[in-house]
């Protein structure tokens, strides 16, 4: 990190964001605005890899941009943002279990009684089950 700090396009390539996520990162305050040399180049400090790292683990677990920054701030603030990522996670298990439920499909063969029944249970009764978006018999 030779001048102080990374340019955009090397911390590009060392944390795998694209610059246009860079920069919407900057725009909605997850990043710190980068100081800028007298190019008006961005030079991104140290601390910038470790939150893109925290960004993209988030993004995998499947929280929202603007989540993501309320986890950032608080953190930021000198926090602890465990308690809200707790609180984040219960919320986000039961929207997932409500709409799992919800629109899970079930197996044809195995919800109308008059067509024949699934082999594969157990002990070999017929077994309804529900898989979020996929289809499949006991």
């Amino acid at each position: 990190m030779g001048r102080d700090g990374l340019l955009i396009g090397e911390i590009s390539a060392r944390s795998g964001v694209s610059r246009k996520a860079l920069r919407l990162y900057e725009t909605n305050g997850i990043l710190p605005a980068p100081r800028r040399t007298a190019s008006r180049y961005r030079m991104y400090g140290p601390d910038a890899l470790a939150v893109l790292a925290f960004v993209k683990q988030a993004k995998r677990l499947g929280f929202q941009l603007k989540e993501i920054k309320e986890i950032v701030a608080i953190r930021r603030s000198g926090s602890s943002p465990c308690v809200h990522v707790r609180r984040l996670v219960e919320r986000k298990a039961t929207e997932l279990g409500r709409r799992d439920h919800e629109a899970a499909p079930r197996c044809a063969l195995t919800s109308n009684p008059s067509t024949p029944r699934c082999q594969g249970g157990r002990d070999g009764k017929r077994e309804d089950v529900l898989v979020p978006g996929v289809h499949r018999l006991s």
